[in-house]
């Protein structure tokens, strides 16, 4: 977990690295449908958030001097908290109106580096948005923890506890055939070393200069789309889970984009890397310090654009996924990552630029967020809508959140490749009909 936590942290304690990478964050939106009390919003965060112990800490560097820095929390006292808590929790009220000025606040926070004195998150209060609701926008530095892990923390301040969508850590995985099994080895082998260092083609969502990211972001939500319904659809695939269905309604509203705005791309490679959680427990343990912070490693996706059927684009996804789940790859990736991160001697200079280089190589980053399934209070007021994103370096961020029986996409792009994610966001509902359609009639 250090290191991929020293990794998002090293552009804080290394002058190199920071002129080179920005932060990366995962923003958190909570609609309201009335205004928040800043006072009581303070009063929560110091109470419910900072009991977990990295967000009452701040980021230290506990390596020798001259040596690369190795992040760490260092704790700090009540009366500490008392009086950075006008620091991290904010009132933007007449400021964040609307959601472009949502993307400039976000836009801002993930180009300016964070005083390391504070911990590493803000909260901002936005009432009397222009749609007549209330935002409360967290905005959490990567280097504290993953998005499952903050999924859980958010859950642990909210005023009931919720159920979430996970797996049981006693579920067993579905046996699989010794072909699939074979090609997870082989994906072990080739996945690391050769697959990745191959970068798709010039595409609209892909960074073209790694080096020399955009510093804006432009987000957006798509509409939302039933639970009821994305299980008809897996329960008419063989095999399937909701997490297949899923991939492959992204990639049918890529295709869908694609075909609109760029249509020569739908004959070239397009990948997505996605997070592979690699804890084994479940639940309030993962808030737990042994099991908090970034636990994760990376599998990847070639989407096949060219099929125009979608029930053939859901086999080919499905049996990449089934390869990745029976493979050691993401164990190879994690001891790559730990190695070149804390062993290898390597300047962060040199990791940075190895960093930016690989963001450049595949189109997309996606992951899916299982958020509570019934609605849910805070400081007494029901959560409207709940929206998550990351702001990377990868040219196109599309995390999918689940909450209150319902699914949605959340789009995170650079504002100097796509600034109106709204075009991407439009093609998410006519493509999962296009998908119950095609799978209904079978």
């Amino acid at each position: 977990m250090r290191a991929m936590s020293t990794l998002f942290a090293s552009p804080l304690f290394d002058q190199v690295a920071g002129e080179k990478l920005n932060q990366n964050y995962v923003v958190a939106c909570l609609y309201f449908k009335a205004p928040l009390d800043l006072q009581e919003t303070k009063n929560l965060m110091r109470d419910r958030l900072c009991q977990i112990a990295r967000f009452r800490s701040k980021a230290v560097n506990i390596s020798d001097e001259g040596e690369r820095p190795v992040l760490a929390f260092e704790r700090l006292g009540d009366a500490d908290i008392d009086d950075l808590i006008p620091d991290l929790v904010q009132d933007k009220t007449g400021i964040v109106r609307s959601q472009v000025d949502i993307d400039q606040l976000v836009s801002e926070v993930s180009c300016a580096k964070l005083d390391v004195h504070l911990p590493l998150w803000r909260v901002y209060i936005c009432n009397n948005m222009s749609d007549g609701r209330s935002v409360l926008l967290l905005i959490i530095d990567h280097s504290i923890a993953d998005g499952v892990a903050l999924v859980q923390t958010l859950m642990s301040v909210v005023d009931d506890k919720p159920d979430l969508p996970v797996p049981s850590k006693s579920q067993t995985r579905q046996p699989s055939g010794c072909v699939t099994q074979l090609k997870g080895l082989i994906q072990a082998c080739w996945g690391p070393l050769v697959s990745e260092q191959l970068a798709d083609p010039q595409n609209k969502l892909k960074i073209c200069d790694p080096r020399n990211p955009g510093n804006k972001k432009a987000m957006c939500s798509t509409r939302d789309i039933s639970l009821t319904r994305v299980k008809e659809v897996k329960n008419k695939l063989p095999g399937a889970t909701v997490n297949d269905v899923l991939m492959t309604l992204f990639a049918l509203t890529l295709q869908d984009y694609f075909k609109k705005y760029e249509p020569s791309t739908l004959k070239q490679k397009v990948r997505a890397t996605f997070p592979i959680n690699l804890r084994h427990v479940t639940d309030g343990e993962i808030v737990t310090d042994e099991h908090y912070g970034n636990r994760f490693s990376l599998g990847q996706v070639r989407f096949p654009l060219h099929l125009e059927d979608p029930v053939a684009m859901f086999a080919n996804i499905k049996s990449q996924l089934d390869i990745t789940k029976v493979s050691p790859e993401p164990s190879v990736k994690k001891c790559l990552t730990d190695f070149v991160s804390l062993k290898s001697g390597m300047p962060f200079g040199s990791l940075a630029d190895l960093v930016l280089d690989g963001t450049a190589k595949v189109t997309a980053m996606l992951s899916n967020v299982p958020g509570p399934l019934t609605k849910v209070r805070l400081m007494g007021q029901e959560l409207d809508d709940l929206n998550f994103h990351a702001v990377t370096g990868f040219g196109l961020y599309f995390g999918i959140v689940q909450y209150n029986g319902r699914f949605k996409g959340g789009i995170c792009c650079d504002a100097s490749l796509e600034p109106d994610p709204k075009k991407l966001a439009d093609c998410w509902m006519p493509s999962f009909e296009r998908l119950y359609a095609a799978v209904m009639a079978q």
